[in-house]
C-alpha cells in the first residue's frame, strides 16, 4: 500500500464575496473568490515582489517563476471564482502603457495611478504586459472555477499534498512515482518542489490547484523533466500549475495513449530547451483550456522512437488542442517536429488557440527562418497528413507559419535523413488572425520531387485587418516542391495553385477559369453549349464536336474542320507549368488527330510551331511539360483538330496547370551542414589548385572551414560571412532549373578594425558577371556600408553562380558580410 503523505502545513483558504456598486449606487452582479495565502515557510526567492494582485478586494499570492531569457522576472498567481469578479493588478514599479492579452477575452480595463482594474465574468487566463515589452516583467494570472471534486487525504490510492511548502529535493531524492490506478493531488495553496513520474502504468491522475515546482537538475536515472508519463495508458492531468525553472522540458508524454489534459498551466521562463509540453511518439492525446509559457517550444509533437527508420517507429496520431493559450520565448508556439522518427503523423487538430508571443531565439534573432508561431518541420522523411489549425489568433510573433523539410536543425545540432518515402499533405489553416508586427511570413518548403508538400488550404487568413486573397500574397514564400495550394477569402472564389480539367469540370462556362470552346475552321473561338442529356457533354455547332468528362478523365472530339479548345483564363499573374498526356481514346479507326497548346494567339507547344500528330491507334500518346509566364487575363488553349477527317477522333487529354512559386534562395536562411543544401556550396578557390570544398566544423561557431587557418563561411544575425586566407572564400549556388533570376545583395566589411580591405566579385560558371566591367570590386578596410548589387541573369539548369571574396595584400581582419538572395 502506498504510504500517504500527510499535510505539513495547514493554511485556511479565504472566501471573499463582494457587492459592487456603480457610481450611482446601483448594485451590480456579484461573485466570490477563494484565495490561498503564500505558504509561511516558502523561501523568499519563490515570491514575487513585482506585482500586487487582488480579486474582489482579497490579496492573491504572486509567485516568481524565475527569470526569462532577458533576465527579467516572470510572475504568476491564481485564485478560484464564481460569478463576476473585479481584479486589480498594481505593478510595483513605474510603467507607461499596459496590455491585457489575449484580446479575445474582450476585457474592459481601467487604470488609476499604477493600478489596473478589470472584471472577469468567467474563469480565464489573463496576461499583463507593460510598455509593450513582451521580454520584460510579465504577470500571468489564472482564474479557475471552484474545485468540487477533492479526494480524501485518507484514500490509499491518493498521494495528497495539502496547503504549504513541500520540498522533495536534495541529495538522492527521487521523483514522486505514480503506479497504476493512483492519483497525485496537489491542493490549492500547496507548493511541491520536485518531479513526477509514471512508467508503464495505466489509469493515473495528476490534479489539484496547487503548484509543482522544479528548479533543480539532478541528472539522475529519472531525467530532469518536471512531469513525465512514459508508456502510460489512460491518464488525466488537470488543473495543476507546473513551474519549471530549469533548462529542461517542463512536461512530456512518451509512448503513451489516451491522455487527457485539462486546465493545465505551465510556466517555464528559463532559457532554453524548456519546452512547455512534449508529446513524443504517442496517440490519442487531448488538451482543453490550458496555458503554456516556455522559453522553447510551447507545444512540441515529436517522433522520438528508438528505431532509426521511420517506417518501423511508433506512429503519432489523434492529437487535439482546444481553447489554449501559448507563449514561447524561443522556437515555436506550436511545433510539430523537428524530430520525426515516426511511421506517420496524422490527425492533428488545433482549435481556438491564442498565441500570446513567439520569438525565434535570444542568441540568434532573425537567423533561424524555420521558427514560427505555427510550425511543421521534418528532418526525417515520413508521412504527415490531415493536420488542421483553426480559429487561431496571434498577438505577437516573428513569423506566422512554417512548413518545411530540411536536413538539419539549429546549426546542425540535429541531422535528418531523406532516403525514405515521405510527404506532407492535407493541411488546413482556417480562420487564422494575426495582430503581429512581425513579418507574418507563410513559408512552405518541400525537399525534392519525391518529398513534396501538397493539398494545403488557407481559408480566411487575416493579417492586421487584411485578408489574404491568393497565393501571390507577398507573405507567401514557397519553393518548387509545393503544389496544390488553395487560398479562400470570405465571399470570394478559392484561388487554386493547381487547376485540372477533369477536377474542375462544370456545367457552366468559366468555373475556375475553364471554358469549353470551338473554333470553326480554326478561326475565332466561340463558346460551346451545355447538353444536359445523359451524355452531359459540351457541344459545338456540328454533330460530333464535343468536350466531356467521365470518371476522372477528360475528352475532346473535333468535327467538320472545327477545332475544339479547352481554354483556361488566368485570374492572377505568375509562372505556370502545363502538364498532361494527349492520346487517342478509340484506336479502331480514323486517321488520327492533331493537338497543340496556345497562349493567347501564339502556339507554345510544340516548340517548333507545328501541330503534334497523334496516330489513330496511339493510346499511349504524347506528353508535354511547358512553363510559361501569364498575366491576369491571359488565355491558355488546349486544342484538338481533325487530321484528314473526324472519324473516331475522341481524344483523351486531361491537362493540369500548376502555378510555380517564387523560388527564393536566401544564403543565410538556407545554410545547412551539408554541401548542396538548397543548391548552396561552401568552397575555396586557389590559383594552380582550383576549387576545393570546405569542411563543416560543428563546434560552437558552426563554420564551414577551408584548408587555411582562417578561410571560412558562416551564418550570424541574418547574414552570411566569408573570410579568405590565401584562398578565395567562395559561396556557390547551382541553379535547379532554367529561368531568369534576380541576384540581389549587399557586400560590406564586417570587421572594420584593421586590415587592408577585400576584393569581391560574382561569377557565372567561369565568367565574371559582376562588376559588369570585369574588374573585382574593392571594399575598403573600414567600409561597413559596402556596395549593393541587383541584376538579372538568364540561367540554364545546373549553371553555377559563385560569390567570391579574396584578400588584398593580406587576410587580416577580412571578415566580410554578404547575404545574396536569388529569386526566379
Amino acid at each position: 500500500m502506498m504510504k500517504k503523505l500527510m499535510l505539513t502545513l495547514l493554511t485556511a483558504a479565504l472566501v471573499m464575496p463582494l457587492l459592487v456598486f456603480g457610481s450611482e449606487g446601483t448594485a451590480h452582479a456579484t461573485g466570490s473568490v477563494t484565495v490561498y495565502p503564500t505558504p509561511a515557510n516558502l523561501p523568499a526567492a519563490y515570491k514575487s515582489a513585482d506585482f500586487t494582485v487582488t480579486a474582489q478586494g482579497s490579496q492573491v499570492a504572486a509567485y516568481n517563476a524565475g527569470s526569462n531569457s532577458w533576465g527579467n522576472n516572470v510572475s504568476y498567481g491564481s485564485f478560484e471564482m464564481t460569478g463576476s469578479v473585479s481584479v486589480s493588478i498594481t505593478p510595483n514599479f513605474n510603467y507607461s502603457s499596459y496590455r491585457l492579452v489575449p484580446r479575445s477575452l474582450g476585457l474592459n480595463v481601467t487604470r488609476s495611478g499604477n493600478t489596473i482594474t478589470f472584471t472577469l465574468n468567467e474563469p480565464s487566463h489573463v496576461t499583463l504586459i507593460l510598455d509593450d515589452n513582451y521580454q520584460g516583467k510579465v504577470l500571468h494570472l489564472f482564474a479557475d472555477g471552484p474545485d468540487t471534486n477533492i479526494p480524501s487525504e485518507n484514500d490509499p490510492n491518493v498521494i495528497y499534498y495539502g496547503p504549504g511548502y513541500h520540498d522533495l529535493t536534495g541529495s538522492g531524492a527521487s521523483p514522486i512515482m505514480l503506479d497504476s490506478n493512483k492519483t497525485l493531488y496537489i491542493a490549492p495553496g500547496a507548493i511541491v518542489r520536485g518531479r513526477v513520474r509514471a512508467y508503464n502504468a495505466s489509469n493515473v491522475t495528476i490534479r489539484g490547484r496547487g503548484i509543482l515546482l522544479n528548479d533543480t537538475t539532478p541528472n539522475d536515472a529519472h531525467g530532469n523533466i518536471t512531469l513525465a508519463l512514459n508508456f502510460v495508458n489512460q491518464a488525466t492531468i488537470k488543473d495543476v500549475i507546473v513551474n519549471n525553472n530549469t533548462a529542461n522540458w517542463t512536461s512530456a508524454v512518451h509512448g503513451s495513449e489516451f491522455v487527457n489534459v485539462t486546465n493545465y498551466k505551465g510556466v517555464s521562463p528559463k532559457f532554453a530547451s524548456s519546452d512547455g509540453f512534449d508529446i513524443n511518439s504517442s496517440h490519442d492525446i487531448t488538451f482543453n483550456g490550458s496555458f503554456i509559457r516556455s522559453a522553447d517550444d510551447s507545444i512540441a509533437i515529436k517522433g522520438l522512437s528508438d528505431e532509426t527508420e521511420p517506417a518501423l517507429a511508433l506512429p503519432i496520431y489523434n492529437i487535439a488542442f482546444f481553447d489554449t493559450q501559448l507563449w514561447s520565448d524561443a522556437n515555436n508556439a506550436i511545433g510539430i517536429g523537428a524530430e520525426t522518427v515516426a511511421s506517420y503523423v496524422k490527425n492533428i487538430h488545433f482549435q481556438n488557440i491564442d498565441i500570446l508571443y513567439n520569438f525565434d531565439d535570444r542568441n540568434h534573432p532573425d537567423v533561424l527562418p524555420d521558427r514560427s508561431a505555427i510550425n511543421i518541420f521534418a528532418l526525417e522523411a515520413t508521412h504527415f497528413s490531415d493536420i488542421t489549425f483553426e480559429d487561431i489568433r496571434v498577438e505577437k510573433a516573428k513569423r506566422l507559419i512554417n512548413v518545411q523539410m530540411d536536413t538539419s536543425f539549429y546549426f546542425g545540432a540535429l541531422h535528418g535523413n531523406w532516403s525514405w518515402p515521405g510527404e506532407m499533405k492535407n493541411i488546413t489553416y482556417k480562420n487564422i488572425t494575426s495582430y503581429s508586427d512581425g513579418t507574418n511570413e507563410i513559408k512552405l518548403a518541400g525537399w525534392d520531387n519525391q518529398h513534396q508538400i501538397s493539398n494545403v488550404m488557407f481559408d480566411n487568413i487575416n493579417i492586421n485587418g487584411t485578408v489574404v486573397q491568393d497565393f501571390n500574397d507577398p507573405h507567401f514564400n514557397m519553393n518548387s516542391y509545393v503544389n496544390r495550394i488553395e487560398v479562400k477569402a470570405p465571399g470570394g472564389l478559392a484561388a487554386k495553385s493547381r487547376l485540372q480539367a477533369a477536377e474542375d469540370y462544370a456545367t457552366v462556362q468559366g468555373n475556375q477559369g475553364w471554358r469549353y470552346r470551338v473554333l470553326p475552321g480554326g478561326g475565332t473561338a466561340a463558346d460551346m453549349s451545355w447538353n444536359p442529356d445523359s451524355s452531359n457533354h459540351w457541344r459545338g455547332m456540328s454533330t460530333f464536336d464535343a468536350i466531356w468528362s467521365d470518371n476522372g478523365n477528360f475528352y475532346l472530339h473535333p468535327d467538320n474542320n472545327n477545332q475544339v479548345a479547352l481554354e483556361w483564363q488566368a485570374a492572377r499573374p505568375g509562372t505556370v507549368r502545363l502538364t498532361g498526356v494527349a492520346s487517342k481514346l478509340v484506336a479502331t479507326g480514323g486517321d488520327g488527330v492533331k493537338v497543340s497548346i496556345w497562349k493567347n494567339g501564339t502556339m507554345i507547344w510544340p516548340a517548333d510551331g507545328q501541330w503534334q500528330t497523334i496516330a489513330y491507334n496511339d493510346t499511349a500518346g504524347v506528353s508535354h511539360q511547358v512553363s510559361t509566364t501569364v498575366a491576369a487575363g491571359d488565355k491558355i488553349s488546349f486544342r484538338v483538330d481533325q487530321n484528314g477527317n473526324s472519324s473516331y477522333d475522341s481524344t483523351s487529354w486531361n491537362p493540369e496547370i500548376n502555378y510555380e512559386f517564387n523560388n527564393v534562395f536566401n544564403a543565410a536562411w538556407d545554410m545547412g551542414h551539408l554541401q548542396g543544401n538548397h543548391g548552396w556550396y561552401y568552397r575555396v578557390w586557389r590559383s594552380g589548385i582550383g576549387t576545393t570544398n570546405m569542411n563543416w566544423n560543428p563546434d560552437g561557431s558552426n563554420h564551414w572551414r577551408g584548408p587555411g587557418a582562417f578561410d571560412a563561411i558562416w551564418n550570424g544575425s541574418g547574414n552570411m560571412y566569408l573570410h579568405p586566407d590565401n584562398s578565395q572564400a567562395m559561396l556557390e549556388w547551382q541553379a535547379p532549373k532554367a529561368g531568369t533570376v534576380r541576384v540581389k545583395g549587399q557586400v560590406r566589411k564586417a570587421d572594420t578594425t584593421g586590415g587592408d580591405g577585400v576584393n569581391v566579385s560574382i561569377w557565372k560558371n567561369g565568367t565574371m558577371v559582376w562588376p559588369a566591367d570585369g574588374q573585382w570590386q574593392t571594399i575598403a578596410a573600414q567600409d561597413g556600408t559596402g556596395v549593393a548589387h541587383d541584376f538579372t541573369l538568364q540561367l540554364t539548369q545546373d549553371d553555377t553562380l559563385s560569390f567570391r571574396v579574396d584578400q588584398r595584400a593580406n587576410s587580416g581582419y577580412d571578415s566580410t558580410a554578404w547575404n545574396p538572395v536569388i529569386r526566379y
